[in-house]
């Protein structure tokens, strides 16, 4: 046969494999070694009688190009009834195959491809079945007007697929001689999870993953260590996700990066897995029994300001519930009997290059590059020199990705060579002599994007920085005091923000736990930074104090935005037991009703004793109500002997003042314990 050069520009990918293929080789060696011998010769045949290209084989796993979706889907229809008439080794019976048919544009190099597109096909065809043809929305659409006489196409709706992008409209083959009915497609929506869906594709780590997923069959605690921004969290959703299908009952994200008490880490669990809290029970003991002996993979996100209360934990967990295993990501080990640690490295980076196939052969300026062809908006001509730049960015960058991420957002409005050279200028030094190294090109990496924005966009960013967990646009302009949505567009288009479109609830800007940190100290030296922090306090005292006198459906509705907002909830507090007892008071009590609703009782107690605690000089009557309902609060928690104290000290100061209202709370709660206690004379 004459050769034919591969497609290029939109090309059409077709990947195959066996169902069940790995139980076969275990139980007839012999068998699977005949039928594998005409599956190879079978498909072969079919896929180059159709005009396409089988560019690799990996196992059992075809690989094929075409230049057009009609084509691959013909060829598709074939080979499952080619399969279908075949005669196998007895010991076999059948070979079933599942196809993933996927169109977009793809980068080829010495006979293969890269790039997101064959990663999404791949996905693609593993939620199949065997004998079941799919069809992502670009190749349903290069079948508009040209489809093949005799198939139709049965809208599956759509599905997530385990690079964790966005949902991908799916569609089912339905021709002749194909079967029809098949169970529920392998999606990320057929298991329970948390897992938040991702604006960009996973780049590169290959072996880290394999290797991770390896380690989370062996071991019940596996945490992946590394520096701020090096992609541990990434790494550990995308293993998370391709282990979806090992865990029935569940993979569930716990972020950690908002949280900085320790009490408050199971709360975070509990909440993930939405275990509402025991009035006479600790949280953690009511979390420990849900799970049990379930099945589930529990990943703890940013650790490290709550090491110590993660780690007593997750070491909890895993003695008491055999089959939880948890996947921990921070900047150093929990150091746990049994963990294993995955220290993650930087991407590697080309020592030369003079091609875009020589940068795409290492995973750093691979990542460079993809994220360069999203902000151009197609393929990058790249000469010689060109290429020597991007590799002297990654050098400069050390690899890490959320730097290069940085740098590649810049092409937008920068030429290659002029970003070069000006990142060179920006990253030569860090005077800090304790920082690391790959700390100090990150830091300059991102303060070097921070100084090219303009004022306005600066102070759009420090006001982001005020935030913990993100925030709603109203939030961000009264802290900003600024109309700011061109400003904030611009942060999101830089990569130094993320907007996380939400349905039936308000959409949020957040930044990145490298920025932010990058952000929190700049804050510190900004001299707008106690404006900030006052209308951030205001804010949402002002959205505590709506909730804490709404009634009904609206109380429901505003103390569902608290649960969105409960981190800046928790900063708005913190700032004001150090600077304005007053309102420290008022905001702990207009959030007690919120609190009792969601039976946290724990993080009530802990925020009233903390404001009586720093607030010497609080008014007499703060210091009753707090009381009173510390009192309420220990009551509920069967802490009797708590309960009766603290009301007992809010009664005798109310009765000094006189205040009815704070008589009442007082007697109530004290009633509470008789009435618990069974003394109902």
């Amino acid at each position: 046969m004459a050769y034919r050069p591969l497609p290029t520009g939109a090309v059409t990918f077709l990947f195959t494999d066996i169902e069940g293929s790995s139980r076969a080789w275990e139980l007839h060696p012999g068998a699977m070694t005949r039928a594998l011998k005409m599956h190879d010769l079978l498909l072969r045949e079919v896929v180059e009688k159709h005009g396409g290209h089988v560019f690799k084989t990996v196992g059992d796993e075809f690989c094929c190009a075409f230049a057009s979706a009609p084509a691959a889907v013909i060829a598709a229809i074939d080979a499952e009834r080619a399969l279908d008439a075949a005669s196998w080794p007895r010991e076999i019976r059948e070979i079933r195959i599942r196809i993933g048919i996927h169109t977009g544009k793809a980068v080829q190099h010495d006979g293969d491809y890269f790039g997101p597109t064959v990663n999404r096909v791949a996905r693609l065809m593993s939620i199949a079945h065997g004998g079941q043809i799919l069809l992502s929305s670009s190749a349903a659409s290069g079948l508009v007007g040209v489809t093949p006489d005799g198939v139709t196409l049965r809208d599956l709706g759509s599905h997530r697929l385990k690079d964790l992008k966005q949902p991908e409209s799916t569609f089912q083959v339905v021709a002749g001689g194909l079967r029809l009915d098949f169970p529920a497609l392998a999606s990320l929506d057929a298991h329970p999870n948390n897992l938040p869906s991702q604006l960009s594709s996973f780049i590169g780590r290959e072996r880290e993953l394999a290797h991770l997923r390896r380690q989370l069959s062996e071991y019940r605690v596996v945490t992946v260590a590394g520096p701020g921004g090096v992609g541990k969290t990434r790494l550990a959703l995308q293993a998370a996700a391709d282990a979806v299908q090992d865990f029935p009952d569940g993979v569930y994200l716990i972020a950690l990066a908002p949280i900085s008490a320790g009490e408050l880490v199971a709360h975070a669990l509990a909440s993930a897995l939405e275990i509402a809290e025991l009035p006479n029970e600790p949280l953690e003991t009511t979390v420990i029994r849900y799970l049990g002996s379930k099945c589930l993979l529990l990943v703890f996100d940013n650790s490290e300001q709550v090491s110590a209360p993660t780690a007593a934990l997750v070491k909890r967990i895993v003695s008491e519930c055999p089959n939880v295993r948890c996947l921990v990501t921070a900047r150093e080990p929990l150091h746990l009997v049994g963990e294993d640690v995955e220290r993650l490295a930087p991407l590697s980076t080309p020592q030369d290059a003079q091609t875009v196939g020589e940068l795409e052969a290492r995973d750093a300026s691979y990542l460079f590059l993809e994220r360069a062809r999203a902000v151009v908006d197609g393929e990058l001509s790249l000469s010689a020199r060109d290429c020597a730049a991007v590799v002297e960015i990654c050098r400069r960058l050390d690899g890490i990705p959320l730097a290069i991420e940085l740098a590649a957002s810049r092409l937008a409005t920068m030429p290659l060579q002029r970003l070069a050279e000006k990142l060179n200028v920006s990253n030569l030094v860090n005077k800090d002599p304790t920082a690391a190294d790959r700390h100090r090109t990150l830091r300059d990496a991102i303060e070097w994007s921070y100084r090219l924005l303009g004022p306005a966009e600066q102070r759009v960013f420090m006001a982001l920085a005020v935030f913990q967990g993100g925030c709603t646009i109203e939030a961000l302009e009264h802290v900003a005091e600024a109309d700011v949505d061109d400003d904030a567009g611009s942060l999101v288009d830089k990569s130094l923000a993320q907007l996380h479109l939400a349905e039936g609830a308000s959409s949020r800007y957040r930044l990145l736990e490298p920025i932010a940190e990058f952000g929190s100290t700049e804050l510190t030296r900004n001299a707008l930074v106690d404006g900030f922090r006052r209308r951030h306090c205001g804010f949402y005292s002002s959205l505590a104090s709506t909730a804490a006198s709404a009634d009904g459906a609206a109380k429901r509705a505003y103390f569902e935005r608290i649960d969105c907002e409960l981190a800046n909830e928790r900063a708005a507090l913190n700032w004001a037991a150090r600077n304005d007892v007053d309102q420290a008071a008022q905001l702990s009590l207009d959030l007690a009703g919120y609190w009792r609703a969601r039976g946290s009782f724990t993080e009530g107690r802990t925020w009233f004793a903390r404001v009586l605690e720093a607030t010497p000089q609080l008014a007499p009557r703060f210091r009753s109500l707090l009381l009173g309902q510390s009192a309420g609060f220990a009551a509920m928690q069967d802490d009797y002997e708590a309960s009766t104290e603290s009301a007992q000290s809010a009664l005798a100061i109310s009765r000094a003042l006189g205040d009815k209202s704070g008589i009442g709370l007082a007697l109530h709660a004290l009633a509470q314990v008789a009435h618990r206690q069974g003394r109902l004379d």
